[in-house]
């Protein structure tokens, strides 16, 4: 059984890959095993691939051929009788063959002069649908490279290799002088790689599986890259680079440890007055890294580029009794939560310090229609968002690491209207919980 896969609406694009990451003319390239939102908020042309992703430098043909549905999955929409009809009479468009890559062109018979591709729509939550539209979605003649997941031998059309194409109108095929799907208005046309050289270019780009387990799995892509320096401020090197990159960085943050981890005492006061004390328990491992201050990826893709500082989803409530022990609760509303933003810990007189704060987005959690800690989370975070559209520094405290294992945390913010808030805490236990990779 197939499904479109990466289309789970719970696990975002923007979430996986970081706001921060800027591709080429705006873009973002993105694998093929993250989840999609079914946002058109950015657009994904050129994939990490999976086992089953293959890539055709190829013309498309002005003929179709009848597929059915193969072992795709389909969202009952409509909601007909004649389902099982309609999947019988699923078509795709043929596609003149002239160079094949990707994980699964082993599959193919030697030789092989057509594909059939087959466009899918899909639904809001992105499982894939019967198409509307014509099966001939690209125009006849079109030369581009073309891409999707191949099928299983049992379910080619007629012994025709047969590629399925999950959300069409983001998967185009890549034609150089054409821009992609949502590409901004002044993507540079001439900015874009020959269809050959991007050919070569996937041959090089590992299966995001191996990518996740071993970060050496990317050698030969940064090879080529230094091998061949004019093509990579081209679309759609750059940004595939980046995004390599990036997601390299990703995946080494299960190995980050830090020791300002474990459950706090938290007690917020604006401008002096009362206090609001809640319960706060960290992750083991951050959930995402970050610069200081200035740009978050490299200008140039293969400059390495280490975190200075992490994130970590830190779980809140009015008790230490009512904290999770586990990330179970973390998608379904059960706990609130906010980020504990720390930096490398330097050596001082007496231990440790980084520079840190928690965030104050999770006080009105708990103490719901207070009007003064909600005004006071409003405030911080419409800061935060202003100062990181001036890429400028977020604002952080103190984080002090006794070598007993103590720690104490101090943050100030100015909220504007002559009000100011201070965060301060203390650890109460080295208590922090273990959650898998988002």
């Amino acid at each position: 059984m197939v499904t479109a896969r990466g289309m789970s609406p719970r696990r975002s694009v923007t979430g996986v890959l970081a706001h921060g990451l800027l591709a080429a003319g705006g873009l973002l390239a993105v694998s093929v095993d993250q989840a999609f939102a079914c946002s058109s908020a950015s657009s994904a042309l050129i994939y990490t691939p999976n086992a089953s992703t293959i890539y055709v430098l190829g013309t498309a043909h002005a003929d179709s051929l009848r597929t059915g549905a193969g072992s795709v999955v389909l969202e009952r929409d409509p909601p007909a009788t004649d389902l099982a009809a309609r999947q019988r009479n699923v078509h795709g468009q043929l596609v003149d063959v002239e160079r094949v890559t990707g994980p699964a062109r082993a599959l193919l018979p030697r030789g092989a002069t057509r594909v059939v591709f087959v466009p899918w729509g899909y639904s809001a939550d992105c499982r894939p649908m019967l198409r509307r539209a014509s099966a001939v979605w690209e125009l006849p003649g079109t030369r581009g490279v073309y891409f999707g997941s191949l099928r299983a031998r049992k379910d080619w059309a007629g012994g025709v290799p047969t590629v399925d194409v999950f959300i069409t109108e983001w998967r185009r095929p890549y034609v150089r002088g054409v821009a992609p799907y949502m590409a901004p208005r002044r993507f540079d046309l001439s900015a874009m790689m020959s269809e050959e050289d991007v050919l070569d270019l996937m041959e090089r780009v590992p299966p995001d599986s191996a990518l996740r387990r071993d970060t050496a799995a990317s050698a030969a892509l940064f090879a080529w890259a230094r091998e061949h320096p004019s093509l990579v401020p081209l679309y759609p090197a750059r940004p595939l680079l980046q995004m390599v990159s990036y997601q390299q960085r990703r995946d080494a943050l299960q190995t980050v440890r830090h020791p300002a981890t474990g459950t706090y005492r938290l007690t917020l006061r604006v401008n002096d007055g009362q206090p609001y004390t809640l319960f706060a328990r960290t992750t083991v491992a951050p959930a995402g890294g970050f610069m200081l201050r200035g740009p978050q990826t490299p200008d140039d893709p293969l400059t390495p580029m280490p975190y200075e500082a992490w994130s970590f989803q830190t779980f809140v409530a009015s008790t230490e009794a009512g904290l999770p022990s586990d990330c179970r609760g973390q998608y379904n509303g059960q706990f609130a939560y906010l980020s504990l933003r720390a930096s490398a810990p330097l050596p001082v007189a007496g231990g440790l310090r980084a520079t840190g704060a928690f965030e104050l987005k999770a006080f009105p959690w708990i103490f719901r229609g207070d009007t003064v800690v909600a005004n006071a989370a409003r405030a911080s975070f419409q800061d935060y968002m202003a100062r990181s559209a001036r890429t400028e520094p977020m604002a952080m405290g103190t984080i002090d690491i006794d070598p007993t294992g103590g720690a104490r945390v101090m943050h100030a913010e100015t909220l504007g209207g002559g009000r100011h808030a201070v965060v301060t805490g203390e650890r109460i236990s080295v208590a922090a919980i273990m959650c898998e990779p988002a």
